[in-house]
């Protein structure tokens, strides 16, 4: 099992792998892809910041205050900005890092405020490490987690009983439109 960006579904098409996890659609005929679960997107905050005690923040208040962010080129990044966009925010980005554990490790530290995968922060915001805060006017951000596999290909006994493993574990998949 691999995760990895659509570049390398290739990958999977070359038969160098069984599976795979990605986070943006793949759409191709020897390709069948399982929604696994919906991830909301989520603003984020170190509890020690001025603007945590808020929770709810402007689209002006958020462009003013400084952004770490996840590298420019992710798609990520990409979808993440598209939105700002669409709301009128252009965020302060003061950092850019290639991993999410980086990029909340800073925002932990109090450099700022980050759009962040609830899936990678879930546990710091439980523990009070982070908070979370609401954009007021902005729609909520998510993105649909799927498993990849080939269409063709025999599955070993190691990859049937995986994909039980991942219905019993996900048993209610989102609706992808």
């Amino acid at each position: 099992l691999h995760s990895f960006p659509t570049r390398r579904s290739s990958d999977l098409l070359r038969n160098e792998m069984d599976l795979g996890l990605v986070t943006v659609p793949v759409s191709h005929e020897l390709i069948h892809t399982v929604p696994l679960f919906r991830d909301r997107i989520v603003l984020i905050a170190s509890p020690n910041s001025p603007w945590a005690e808020r929770r709810v923040l402007s689209p002006r208040e958020v462009a003013s205050i400084p952004m770490i962010a996840y590298e420019r080129d992710s798609k990520f990044r990409a979808y993440v900005d598209a939105s700002f966009e669409a709301a009128g925010i252009t965020p302060d980005v003061i950092m850019e890092f290639d991993s999410h554990e980086a990029v909340k490790s800073m925002v932990m530290a109090g450099f700022g405020i980050a759009m962040e995968p609830w899936s990678a922060v879930a546990k710091d915001l439980r523990e009070g490490r982070l908070v979370e805060l609401t954009i007021a006017g902005f729609e909520e951000l998510g993105r649909i987690t799927s498993l990849i596999m080939r269409r063709d290909r025999h599955q070993t006994p190691a990859v049937r009983a995986f994909l039980r493993l991942v219905r019993s574990t996900f048993p209610n998949p989102p609706r992808v439109f």
